[in-house]
């Protein structure tokens, strides 16, 4: 049996890297003074207030409004300058981390890997609907994928920890040994063709340069997968077609990659057996009152119903798991460099 994880940025924001869109925006949008004014466009039109990753590559579809063919470079320079220095930024933050503690890395990711569904993760009935996935799959080993959204390689440092990749060994007629399987980069990784984009030519506000094939291979992150030729897409659709159970990790569900969620949902829709399963951080949830729940599942579906084809998505809801607030696989890796991260990165401003 598979079990493939969807990881987002939420992974490394729960070791510790300060990579979200709000954290490293303000620190581009200063350096970006001292450049030319045809480079600091984007930091001057785009806003610093976007939650998500997802929010600012929908905001670059939109943005694309304010040029035209004659100017369509100075896009793609602003683009190539914003790209150049978040990657910059993402390898400072990586320094920040500390992986000696191998054992304790270890036995945290094991029991994230063994235990994501169990201990009040999840609804009871959930929870139930998961165990009987894995009663069903006892005589079978078990492997767990990884489809990684993140540029960093975070989450294999941490995956190395475990040795020989074995999760756990168990008895069920004979022995079964349950591994650690692929991991794939979806959009590549910080030092091997990083993707910044959107979905699709729809998401390109500006119809003239939609139309423009010169233009649009350099941000649909499909196109930008089909010509970059490393397989990446093709890896993860093979790794999600083989699942038997998906679990959403540290993503928003964003337009950007709309792709990746109609292939999920009809990866749902073509078995009774599967199951997704979605790790929802929203600082506004509360279980106070009897809407709540209902409330954030609805607007779950209808925020996935939006990308799905063909797919009704409200017949897929008792197979659709959410959990809110449960950050399987947090542990602080940064707690020892912080201080030296800080002093690092004022060193860098004092440069702008």
């Amino acid at each position: 049996m598979k079990i493939t994880f969807l990881i987002g940025n939420g992974f490394d924001v729960g070791v510790g890297m300060q990579s979200r869109f709000k954290d490293f925006f303000p620190i581009y949008e200063a350096k970006s003074r001292t450049k030319d004014d045809r480079i600091k466009m984007l930091s001057e039109e785009i806003s610093g207030d976007y939650e998500t990753w997802a929010d600012f590559e929908s905001a670059l579809g939109k943005y694309t409004s304010k040029f035209t063919k004659d100017t369509k470079q100075d896009f793609l320079d602003q683009l190539k300058d914003f790209e150049g220095e978040f990657i910059d930024y993402l390898k400072l933050q990586e320094e920040m981390l500390s992986f000696d503690s191998e054992k304790e890395i270890s036995e945290h990711m094991i029991n994230a890997l063994r235990g994501y569904y169990d201990g009040g993760k999840l609804a009871p009935e959930s929870r139930a609907t998961i165990a009987s996935i894995y009663t069903n799959h006892a005589s079978e080993d078990h492997i767990y994928n990884f489809i990684n959204f993140n540029y960093t390689t975070i989450l294999e440092r941490c995956l190395k920890t475990i040795s020989q990749d074995i999760v756990v060994k168990r008895k069920h007629s004979g022995e079964r040994t349950d591994k650690i399987g692929r991991v794939v980069h979806v959009h590549g990784k910080s030092d091997l063709h990083p993707i910044i984009g959107v979905n699709d030519v729809g998401q390109i506000e500006n119809k003239e340069l939609a139309g423009d094939s010169r233009f649009t291979r350099f941000i649909v992150k499909p196109s930008l997968n089909q010509y970059l030729r490393h397989g990446n897409d093709s890896a993860a659709t093979e790794v999600l077609n083989q699942s038997t159970i998906i679990c959403v990790y540290g993503m928003s569900i964003g337009a950007t990659d709309k792709k990746w969620w109609h292939n999920i949902l009809s990866w749902l829709n073509n078995s009774g057996e599967r199951q997704l399963i979605i790790f929802d951080y929203d600082n506004k949830y509360t279980q106070s009152n009897q809407f709540s729940w209902l409330e954030k599942e609805d607007a779950l579906i209808d925020k996935m119903s939006k990308y799905s084809t063909g797919v009704d998505v409200e017949k897929l809801r008792s197979r659709i798991h959410i959990a809110v607030h449960k950050n399987i696989f947090e542990i602080d890796l940064a707690k020892q460099k912080r201080e030296v991260y800080e002093v690092a990165l004022e060193k860098v401003l004092a440069k702008v």
